[in-house]
Parts: C-alpha cells; structure tokens; sequence
C-alpha cells in the first residue's frame, strides 16, 4: 500500500512537471524588460517635471513683485521671461507624455514607446529645458537598448497615419518648442538678450 502511494504520488508529481514545461512562454523579444531602475527613472522625472512650472511661477512671481508689477505685465514687458514661463509649463505635458510612453513600455508596445522618446528628447532641446533634455535621453538610451528592433516593425505596422497619431503628443512638443527657440531667436537678433544664450 505505501509503495502504491509512492509512486502515484511520483506519477503526480511528473505531470505536472510535463506540464510546466509544455506550458508556451512568450518570446523574450515581446516580454517587456523587467527593470525597477528604468521604472524608478520615469517616476523621478516625471514629479521633477510636474515641480518645474511651480518653481517658475514663484520665480516670475518674485520677479514682478520686485518690478512694482502684476504677473500679466511683467510677462507682457519682458519677452524672454514670457518664453522661459511657457516652456517651463509646457513640461507638465512632457510629464504625461512620458507616464504614457512607461505605461506602453511596460505592456511590450516598444516601438511606441521609443518613437515617442525621441520625439520628447527633440521637444526638450528646443524648449532649452536641461533637466528634461538629460531625463528624456537617458529613458531614451535605456529604451533604444531594449526596444531598438521594435522600431521599423511598429512603423510598418502603423502606417504614416498611425505613427503620426501615436506621437501627436511629441509632435505638440516639437512644435511649441520650435516656436520659443524661434522667439528667442528673434529676441537676440533684436539685442534684447545676448546671442550666445541660444
């Protein structure tokens, strides 16, 4: 009887190891990368992100109390401080296009989330914003080592409609970016700010 047990419970003990292993397991190319450092990355620089434009308005608020002004003039008078004020608030959407692109990572979705760090490190070098530039390019140098293969495939997969619908929120980026650099460009041809501030 105690040999009888032994070996069902042997034979049990086989079957379910067969069926671990006949279990399928997804590739590792379509398994996101398990990485608490990347994960802590994005939240680090996300909240630095969300801080920047409260640390500027306090800025340009002290800066008009000291001129004898109102907020609205003192943006009004002094062109470069408007265009600093609007790229520092642009980085609240910075911030959620980067909780987007860590949540599309997350899911296995690379080329998405690569494409979109591109167009974020893009959008940060003309809003002149530096701690956004160097946050964004590291998550785009930690995405670029897993996630480079992902790229041409989700661009093919989407089509030029689909990518451009997927990094509309870098694009949005891009362009106000663009915009400021252009204003402080004509700014400085104006001599009203020294030309190698840009």
């Amino acid at each position: 009887m105690a040999r009888n047990s032994k070996r069902a419970r042997d034979a049990r003990r086989g079957t379910r190891a067969d069926s671990d292993e006949g279990t399928p397991r997804p590739p590792a190319s379509q398994a996101p990368e398990p990485s608490r450092g990347l994960d802590r990355l994005f939240l680090v620089l996300e909240v630095l992100l969300c801080i920047v434009p409260f640390v500027a308005t306090g800025i340009v608020m002290s800066g008009a109390s000291a001129a004898g002004q109102d907020l609205s003039e003192y943006l009004r008078d002094d062109g470069v401080v408007l265009v600093e004020f609007i790229a520092a608030m642009a980085q609240v959407l910075v911030a959620w296009v980067l909780r987007i692109v860590h949540d599309h990572h997350a899911c296995g979705d690379g080329g998405y989330a690569l494409a979109n760090a591109i167009g974020l490190v893009c959008g940060e070098l003309l809003l002149q914003n530096l701690v956004g530039a160097i946050g964004c390019g590291l998550v785009l140098w930690r995405l670029w080592r897993h996630d480079a293969a992902a790229l041409a495939p989700w661009a093919r997969a989407r089509g030029v409609g689909g990518v451009l619908a997927d990094v509309s929120g870098a694009i949005v980026l891009v362009c106000l970016g663009g915009i400021c650099t252009f204003a402080l460009a004509r700014l400085s041809a104006q001599g009203l700010i020294p030309a190698g501030l840009l």
